[in-house]
């Protein structure tokens, strides 16, 4: 049975050095077929790394859940691979991901992070997402906000509600369920803790805005197709 087309699909700004390890990783991968990034603003020289290393690079000035969108409706794949420019070496443990959708055991998958730490090092917007996926869906993940994972091109296509901001995780997974698809974690190391625990404050109201946002949207969309 021939492999269907795999894209990984690669969201960035101001990631230049760590996006150019991730992008040689992803090349060295006999699974990948094609690599696209998608860079959202960036002032460094992630265009110029993106453009020799990537098969495509697309530019554009709008959130992460745009770029993210953009990357996967430009993409030529049955199957999308987003990641985080951030995976440097770790992006070859990608394949963990890909596989259940290869073995018809999922229809997305998410990268579960190992926990570091106490529970109360997760971040607030990670518990925010897996809150509005179990209100929403009655469904329980632990990785509800993973931005590693791999889905099947026909859930994308399903995607009625697209939020542009940090929200796009929250949208895709609630419709994902609702659809009927198969979405099952993976534990894997693709986690950036570190960079959580330097985060600004600013970057983390705007990921909880995003999340709570999509979670109204879908929340309404859900009453107002209840049976009365």
């Amino acid at each position: 049975m021939e492999q269907p087309l795999i894209s990984a699909i690669i969201a960035t700004r101001n990631e230049a050095e760590s996006l150019r390890q991730t992008l040689k990783v992803l090349r060295r991968s006999r699974r990948i077929d094609e690599v696209i990034v998608v860079d959202h603003g960036s002032t460094d020289h992630t265009g110029a790394v993106a453009r020799r290393y990537a098969d495509r690079m697309i530019s554009r000035k709008e959130g992460w859940g745009a770029a993210w969108l953009e990357g996967m409706q430009a993409a030529r794949g049955a199957i999308f691979l987003l990641l985080d420019a951030q995976a440097k070496e770790r992006a070859k443990l990608s394949h963990a991901l890909i596989s259940p959708l290869l073995q018809g055991e999922a229809d997305m998958t998410l990268a579960h992070y190992p926990a570091e730490g106490s529970a109360n090092c997760i971040p607030l917007v990670r518990r925010l997402a897996s809150y509005g996926v179990r209100t929403l869906t009655g469904h329980s993940f632990q990785a509800s906000f993973s931005g590693q994972r791999a889905l099947r091109r026909e859930i994308m296509s399903s995607l009625i509600y697209r939020p542009t901001g940090r929200g796009m995780e929250l949208g895709m997974m609630v419709q994902a369920l609702a659809n009927g698809y198969v979405v099952k974690e993976i534990p894997l190391p693709l986690g950036f803790h570190h960079l959580y625990k330097r985060a600004n404050l600013w970057k983390s109201c705007a990921e909880a805005i995003g999340i709570i946002s999509a979670f109204l949207h879908l929340w309404r969309v859900s009453k107002l197709s209840a049976p009365s």
